[in-house]
């Protein structure tokens, strides 16, 4: 019986040891995880806004109106009247500014009414920056609520096709200022109302998305990945929904050295571009003269280019020389990570043994 407790004291301290082992290992990962993830965290606060925006509701045969868009059907030279109801959320006076927009692809792929200051695509007439006819700086008191009215001039001339813009609004006295460690962030809050124009006497009624493609180059793309950057641009005043795009790379003197590339599916705005980015089959660039096949599909609609890309030795070089640095980099993070992560678990795992053994001998005397 005596050896049977004892077996049954020593399975029972094995167990227990086992558990603490296995605590300290949780712990240890659970340190890393959160070393590593430290690595590239920033605390981010949001603000409330200064200020409500909100389109008033219309409805007629020119206006389609709601709380987040107007649409409007105009004849030529005619001025359309709308209105929108903004209001001042704090307890002082607030200046708000107005910016007429055009309708953009950005560079996620989506139809954007909120990008001010990018250069126009060339194949647009009709910008509705010229079309907007209204205040551009409003002062609210406190808690003020006031609704302006404003005028959308059409062209003189008819056209056809669609025209889309919007009307950003920002705070020029309130804006939101926060601190993330040594460095000071302005996150200044845009509110974005969309505004989509026709002709209601189109000289051409059916206006179908067209694509010009531009030149590639070989850049410096996300996280430091060779890329290849190419203008993809919708010609036509017409939105261009879910077009989905397929890339095949191939060096003319080594066919094997190629790459396929797919393109998620893109909203384009009417004369707008999307700045296309290939990120390269490979961390490295070989120089050669590769050829670039483009395929871009929308419902039975296909696109087919074909393109000429030179990347000389000197270049070659150069881009392989950026690209590396920051994956070195990340690697000397990581094996820092590792390293003090083995520390820590050894010193852990030393501390909780010579604990567990000077508890083990204070009972048994």
């Amino acid at each position: 019986m005596i050896g049977d407790y004892l077996m049954l004291q020593y399975g029972g301290k094995r167990m227990i040891a086992k558990r603490k082992m296995f605590s300290v290992a949780l712990m240890s990962i659970l340190f890393f995880l959160l070393f590593v993830a430290g690595m590239n965290c920033r605390r981010v606060r949001a603000d409330a806004p200064s200020f409500y925006v909100s389109g008033i509701s219309k409805q007629s045969q020119t206006v389609q109106a709601t709380a987040n868009s107007f649409d409007v059907l105009a004849k030529p030279g005619q001025n359309i009247s709308l209105s929108f109801r903004l209001t001042n959320a704090t307890d002082r006076a607030n200046e708000i500014r107005i910016r007429p927009t055009v309708a953009q692809t950005n560079a996620s792929g989506g139809i954007d009414v909120s990008i001010v200051g990018r250069t126009l695509d060339s194949s647009l007439t009709h910008p509705f920056t010229k079309m907007y006819q209204g205040p551009r700086v409003i002062t609210l008191a406190a808690n003020e609520a006031r609704t302006v009215v404003f005028y959308v001039q059409a062209p003189k001339q008819s056209f056809s096709g669609t025209v889309i813009g919007g009307l950003l609004f920002s705070s020029n006295d309130i804006p939101s200022v926060k601190t993330s460690g040594s460095k000071t962030f302005k996150n200044q809050i845009n509110s974005a109302l969309p505004i989509r124009v026709r002709s209601a006497s189109p000289p051409n009624p059916t206006i179908a998305p067209n694509l010009d493609l531009g030149e590639p180059k070989i850049i410096v793309g996300t996280l430091n990945h060779p890329t290849v950057g190419i203008r993809l641009r919708n010609i036509e005043p017409a939105v261009l929904r879910q077009l989905k795009g397929v890339v095949d790379i191939y060096d003319k003197s080594s066919p094997t050295n190629s790459f396929r590339f797919e393109q998620a599916p893109i909203d384009m705005a009417p004369n707008s571009y999307f700045n296309m980015q290939v990120s390269w089959g490979t961390t490295s660039i070989a120089p050669g003269n590769y050829v670039a096949t483009f395929r871009f599909q929308n419902g039975e609609r296909t696109w087919k280019f074909s393109r000429t890309l030179i990347v000389s030795p000197h270049r070659a070089a150069e881009l392989n020389q950026i690209t590396a640095a920051p994956r070195q980099s990340r690697l000397l993070w990581w094996v820092f990570g590792a390293v003090l992560f083995l520390a820590l678990s050894i010193a852990i795992t030393v501390f909780v043994w010579h604990r567990g053994k000077h508890v083990g001998m204070k009972r048994h005397f």
